[in-house]
């Protein structure tokens, strides 16, 4: 079983015997949950059901030290309270999400592709499935969909589902930014079987307008001529991999203002998830063939 609560503790500083000290008062904790969790009968658990409580009791506390709980709270308060207080946070949190989720649902991109969709459904589902109880840690959802940048794994929790939807929102603004027909005709010459494929919608777009960026032109309609990606190649070649860094950051805050997505949030986002371009611009610059990047 899990020693020593690690993560609850990192933004503090404790001894080891008041690592000791603290692990004691969740033995405590944990036991109660236990007999709570067993219907007052017994508190004898699997080791797995106690390691999932012990971290659910955990990740909730965590809640209440992000919101202020102080590490003399931790070594000599109740942790009781502090659990509690931590549930009051994680369902504020809980809450807001639901609206962001709904939010969210308002305002999909204009495609479809099934993984997208169901994910989006499943999100939903969270809020109605969510043990604040006994498995604040756990998403209990389906999340297939791929973001351009995915969530750490170490967000747990209503933590992970703020962040997902964080994500996700920005890389629906940015679709929504294109016309259907333009969005649809991009997809189709990359995965003709975009709507049943699990790809990321966003990546081929975000792919197509850096090109166009990099040539200084508007990125709508989100096509690449061949007359484009030549140019792109002649402008692009032996360059060094800090040149092209630099110059596929630009390229991403030039296309974010032309599309009045000016939040810095937004563009560092889009800047994270176009990290990979260079890469892939110098590898098809040396074979001297763009047409598999830019579509």
């Amino acid at each position: 079983m899990t020693a020593y609560p690690n993560g609850l503790t990192a933004a503090f500083s404790f001894s080891e015997a008041e690592r000791e000290q603290i692990m004691s008062r969740f033995w405590t904790l944990l036991r109660a949950q236990a007999a709570k969790w067993n219907g007052m009968d017994s508190t004898s658990l699997s080791v797995e059901r106690a390691q999932d409580l012990l971290a659910s009791l955990v990740y909730t506390i965590g809640a209440a030290v992000e919101a202020g709980a102080s590490r003399e709270e931790l070594l000599y308060g109740d942790l009781s309270d502090l659990l509690n207080r931590g549930r009051r946070v994680l369902r504020e949190r809980q809450r807001a999400a639901h609206v962001a989720w709904k939010l969210l649902c308002q305002e999909l991109p204009p495609v479809r592709n099934v993984y997208y969709l169901s994910t989006v459904q499943n999100l939903g589902l969270f809020f109605k499935r969510y043990d604040i109880y006994y498995e604040a840690h756990h998403v209990p959802c389906s999340v297939d969909y791929w973001l351009l940048c995915q969530v750490p794994e170490e967000q747990k929790g209503v933590h992970y589902v703020e962040a997902y939807l964080h994500r996700l929102q920005i890389e629906n603004d940015f679709l929504n930014c294109f016309a259907r027909a333009d969005l649809i005709g991009l997809y189709e010459r990359a995965i003709p079987d975009y709507e049943d494929f699990l790809f990321n919608l966003c990546e081929p777009v975000l792919t197509n307008t850096v090109g166009l960026a990099l040539l200084g032109q508007p990125v709508r309609p989100l096509n690449v001529s061949e007359t484009q990606r030549n140019a792109l190649c002649a402008a692009l070649t032996d360059r060094s991999a800090t040149e092209l860094e630099r110059m596929v950051k630009e390229a991403v805050r030039l296309l974010c203002r032309e599309l009045g997505m000016t939040v810095e949030d937004e563009v560092g986002y889009l800047i994270r998830a176009a990290s990979g371009l260079p890469t892939r611009i110098a590898a098809a610059c040396g074979r001297q063939d763009l047409s598999k990047l830019f579509l």
